[in-house]
């Protein structure tokens, strides 16, 4: 009686030693698929038969099958076996962005995404692609209009993983994201949906109060920008511990309420509360070494402010005619902010910058996602990506 299918081909793939061996297992099996030593429609070795070839365990063959099975290699057929693919099926991965991809804040957003976008596009086999939506932190009717064409689209294109940019979506906006496919999540985490990625906020606060400090400042304010008030805090929480370690004489947190996650709103939050803050010091004569900003947007409205009272700003530390009148101190005051590399603000005066990377930002999603993908082992997670202070300032 003739068999409905060939035998499975005997295949050179004995693994060594160099690398994992699911991984020389797939390399292996995908060079045969390539070269055309296994064909379209030709049944693969059963595990069974792969794990003797191959000299590996089985967990090993599972992990490799499930990757080239994650890269439209292979297909899997109940009762009937894995076979090459007639044809590679072309893969999405959608990127689900909070807030909407014009707004003036979301610029750090638009830097993660275009070096995604390089990630995903720029895998070897060529045939992933990448679909982007924003605006979930949006009004109902919006929200409802970008759910409707995420699910239509869900059915139509190959989406193999999501990554989410949630910004400062709500845990219930998060909670709409049903979806059973790999998912990579950058931070905060918010209840029910736990960041895989996070901007290590703490750092933020401790090595920037380390850095003015060494810079000779010792009384030093920290303008919050930030909607989120309450619950886990970690720039405010480094702030303070670097103060208590460095036992600086005088340290103060501040905020300023934006009435929304626009930049318009942080902007005048920021310009408002700084003209609050200038006019207290100035009372009182008593100025502090400088003002740390937690976002580059609003520094814009902090510096505003400074230029609007006349105040010295000088993280060079050298004195002038405005700081000897009372309007700063001595040597002027030095101010820091949050920012973002390869995104830059004129600010009209001297501003030194605690930068995050979008690169590494964007490479630490994606290397998430895809050992999700493909089965691999994850790090621990949260993953925390740290920024660094810029010696330079800029204008």
């Amino acid at each position: 009686m003739k068999t409905p299918y060939p035998a499975s081909p005997t295949l050179q793939i004995r693994v060594q030693t160099a690398q994992p061996a699911h991984l020389q297992i797939e390399r292996m099996l995908r060079e045969q698929i390539e070269k055309g030593v296994l064909r379209p429609a030709d049944r693969l070795p059963t595990t069974d038969e792969l794990v003797v070839q191959a000299g590996a365990s089985r967990m090993a063959v599972h992990r490799a099958m499930k990757l080239l099975e994650a890269k439209g290699l292979i297909e899997r057929k109940p009762r009937r076996g894995t076979f090459v693919k007639a044809q590679a099926d072309k893969a999405a991965i959608g990127i689900l962005m909070g807030p909407a991809l014009m707004d003036e804040p979301a610029q750090f957003q638009r830097a993660v995404i275009h070096f995604l976008n390089q990630e995903i596009t720029g895998l070897p086999d060529r045939r992933w692609t990448c679909r982007i939506y924003g605006g979930f932190t949006g009004a109902e009717p919006q929200q409802a209009v970008l759910f409707a064409n995420l699910a239509a689209d869900m059915s139509h294109y190959p989406f193999k993983g999501l990554i989410q940019i949630v910004g400062d979506m709500t845990a219930q906006q998060v909670a709409k994201l049903k979806f059973t496919l790999p998912i990579a999540r950058l931070g905060p985490s918010l209840e029910g949906a736990d960041a895989d990625v996070i901007l290590d906020l703490h750092h933020f606060g401790w090595d920037s109060v380390h850095h003015l400090a060494g810079n000779g400042c010792k009384k030093i304010v920290y303008l919050r920008a930030r909607i989120r008030l309450k619950g886990e805090l970690p720039d405010v929480d480094g702030f303070k511990q670097a103060a208590r370690a460095l036992q600086l004489p005088s340290t103060e947190i501040c905020q300023a309420r934006p009435q929304g996650v626009n930049g318009a709103s942080m902007e005048k939050a920021a310009f408002e509360k700084t003209l609050e803050l200038i006019d207290d010091w100035t009372r009182k004569k008593n100025w502090p070494d400088a003002l740390m900003v937690s976002d580059d947007i609003a520094t814009h409205g902090v510096a505003l402010a400074l230029v609007q009272r006349g105040a010295a700003v000088n993280p060079g530390g050298s004195t002038s005619a405005a700081s000897r009148q009372g309007k700063g101190p001595s040597k002027g005051l030095t101010v820091l902010t949050m920012a973002n590399e390869g995104i830059e603000h004129h600010y009209g005066i001297p501003v030194l910058r605690y930068e995050y990377s979008p690169k590494k930002v964007a490479s630490e999603l994606f290397q998430i996602l895809w050992k999700r993908i493909s089965g691999e082992n994850l790090p621990e997670l949260p993953v925390r990506v740290k920024g660094r202070v810029h010696a330079q300032a800029e204008r």
